[in-house]
């Protein structure tokens, strides 16, 4: 069963020309705000779970950029549990670009502080 997601972009590259590597962060929506979710890296079937530009590509025509907001569409995660953030894609609806709906969040939301790079910071 297909999952619609809201995702903030943090990284578009190239991974094995012409495909793609698109990740960001879940955005949940508030009564008032948004807040920042956990990463999601959309993956396809195919290769190395890299996407093709066709199946990244925005309902405006153009692809994904960094700090866009867009509304995809997932099929399942892709139980993969060196990174459980990747979450295979559902093939048969379009990206959307959603970015009149939110503002872009100032950069210190996204930083993330885990316990192990917590720690080391201390060990400097």
């Amino acid at each position: 069963m297909a999952k619609t997601e809201y995702m903030l972009v943090l990284a578009h590259s190239i991974k094995h020309w012409p495909g793609v590597c698109v990740a960001g962060r879940e955005i949940r929506s508030g009564e008032s705000q948004y807040t920042i979710g956990p990463w999601i890296r959309p993956v396809s079937s195919h290769g190395e779970g890299e996407l093709s530009p066709s199946e990244c590509q925005l309902s405006n025509g153009r692809q994904p950029r960094v700090m866009d907001f867009v509304e995809i569409s997932l099929a399942n995660r892709s139980n993969d549990p060196l990174q459980p953030e990747n979450w295979l894609i559902e093939t048969a609806t379009r990206w959307r670009p959603v970015n009149g709906q939110y503002q872009k969040p100032s950069l210190d939301l996204l930083i993330e502080a885990t316990e192990s790079l917590a720690s080391a910071q201390g060990t400097h």
